[in-house]
């Protein structure tokens, strides 16, 4: 997949059911977006993203995965586009109503916490399950988010940094 974690969710979604990405893409990589795009289109049914943004003047964010001799890695994160979203209220209006018509929003980290705030709650609102992909940040969640997610999905790092306990060990 040409990725990101939200377009390869949205990816693996469109296998079982139709997906939509919401998602913001940059301008200045305009180059790498019809990769992404075409990629996401021949996905399982195929994933709508008539409604993600292209923003002029800024980069579609990137993840760069560096893979050491121990096989631990590291992912540095550009945010680019998806760092640029605008007020809560225009996000939760921006989501209403292609929320009135999915069966569960899932959502990913690598957008201002703002963003997953007013998306959970508005779901959480219409009735929608919220499925919570914890990677993109260590960062601890939100509380404001807490009270809105029906499931969290993290790695054994990520489970880790939420958790605050050692899952590498026998007793993790």
């Amino acid at each position: 997949r040409t990725g990101g974690k939200g377009a390869n969710s949205a990816a693996a979604a469109a296998n079982s059911a139709p997906c939509e990405l919401i998602a913001n893409l940059g301008a200045s990589s305009a180059s790498g977006n019809p990769l992404l795009l075409a990629d996401l289109a021949a996905s399982g049914g195929g994933v709508r993203t008539s409604r993600c943004r292209v923003l002029d003047n800024v980069p579609t964010g990137t993840a760069y995965i560096m893979l050491y001799h121990d096989r631990d890695n590291c992912i540095v994160l550009l945010g680019g586009a998806n760092q640029q979203w605008p007020t809560a209220a225009e996000v939760t209006e921006q989501l209403r109503e292609p929320m009135t018509k999915s069966a569960v929003v899932m959502l990913q980290r690598e957008v201002p916490e703002f963003v997953n705030v007013a998306a959970a709650s508005l779901a959480h609102k219409l009735g929608k399950p919220v499925f919570m992909d914890v990677g993109g940040t260590n960062a601890p969640l939100d509380r404001l988010l807490l009270p809105h997610i029906d499931l969290i999905s993290p790695n054994e790092a990520e489970l880790s940094d939420i958790s605050g306990v050692d899952t590498t060990g026998d007793e993790g």
